[in-house]
């Protein structure tokens, strides 16, 4: 782990420095419209549409995607219009859409200190027209020395949160409002766990038994199999035993930092396609596997 690592979503979409949400969706070329259009198929020669199907396309004829004709697009202006009345200063570092049809913004707050280490709050707004993604805010702490993400959900705030869609502006006021609540409750308990793994203390016996839950051998793998996971593990290893988690080994958090810089990190084969993008829907998106084993931590301490 070195200072040049960054952070998912660094090499995807256009870099932005703008505070207003309209000059974003400009910028990054998310200002476009889309349409639900009656979708036919060929039957003898005759064309037949397909009632319960539409197809979104794009204003510039692009094809979103296929959905029910029970699906309503939610325009990006609209999506995303509640921000305009979040009072507070935001800052829009990305935007962009991924080939899988996810539309994100994404917009950095202030900066806190947790436990001696610089965080700074960024806040994943995203939207589809496809149906494969809802419109929600994920938030999602930094931890700058390294550009460890973490993506974590606790008891008292969920760290991503699904968006009512209002076209009515004392609801999209409300809206922001709320979403300002839940952004400071989510930190305050993002603090008070970090502060709470610090002070639990883990040995070798237990590193070794939290390595076996994130890499675990399963009956019938075979030799390459076997050979992949403890690769795995040791690039776990390397993580844990970093320079900037010396203060943090030998503790629950440091763990937990070890497993941010895993997964934030993760290296792809260069078959995959869009590793970059790939990433970043993974660590935002996508369901990791970092609340099962922060849970895990707490019972390996209890």
């Amino acid at each position: 782990m070195t200072n040049t690592r960054t952070s998912t979503w660094a090499n995807i979409g256009t870099t932005l420095n703008e505070n207003n949400i309209d000059d974003v969706l400009v910028k990054a070329g998310l200002d476009y419209t889309v349409t639900a259009n009656p979708l036919y198929t060929t039957l003898n020669d005759k064309q037949i549409e397909v009632k319960s199907n539409r197809v979104i396309i794009k204003d510039n004829g692009d094809v979103c995607g296929v959905v029910s004709d029970k699906y309503v697009p939610m325009q990006n202006k609209d999506a995303f219009d509640f921000i305009h009345y979040i009072n507070e200063d935001i800052k829009f570092v990305k935007a962009g859409e991924t080939k899988t049809g996810l539309v994100y913004v994404i917009g950095e707050l202030h900066e806190m200190n947790i436990l001696g280490d610089a965080f700074k709050t960024h806040l994943i707004f995203q939207n589809s027209h496809n149906g494969k993604y809802q419109l929600a805010m994920s938030i999602c702490p930094l931890r700058i020395i390294c550009s460890n993400q973490f993506n974590l959900s606790f008891k008292k705030s969920n760290a991503t949160y699904l968006i009512r869609h209002t076209k009515n502006v004392e609801s999209r006021m409300a809206i922001a409002s709320e979403t300002l609540h839940k952004i400071s409750d989510y930190m305050s308990s993002f603090k008070e766990k970090a502060e709470l793994f610090a002070k639990q203390k883990v040995d070798s016996t237990q590193v070794t038994k939290f390595l076996n839950y994130m890499f675990p051998e399963k009956e019938g793998m075979t030799e390459k199999a076997i050979m992949k996971l403890e690769d795995e593990k040791a690039k776990f290893l390397r993580a844990y035993n970093a320079e900037d988690n010396q203060n943090f080994k030998g503790s629950a958090w440091g763990l937990l930092n070890g497993l941010t810089d895993y997964i934030t990190h993760k290296e792809f084969k260069r078959k995959v396609e869009l590793p970059d993008e790939k990433r970043f829907i993974e660590t935002i998106v996508v369901a990791n596997n970092l609340n099962s084993s922060m849970e895990y931590l707490q019972s390996l301490t209890a």
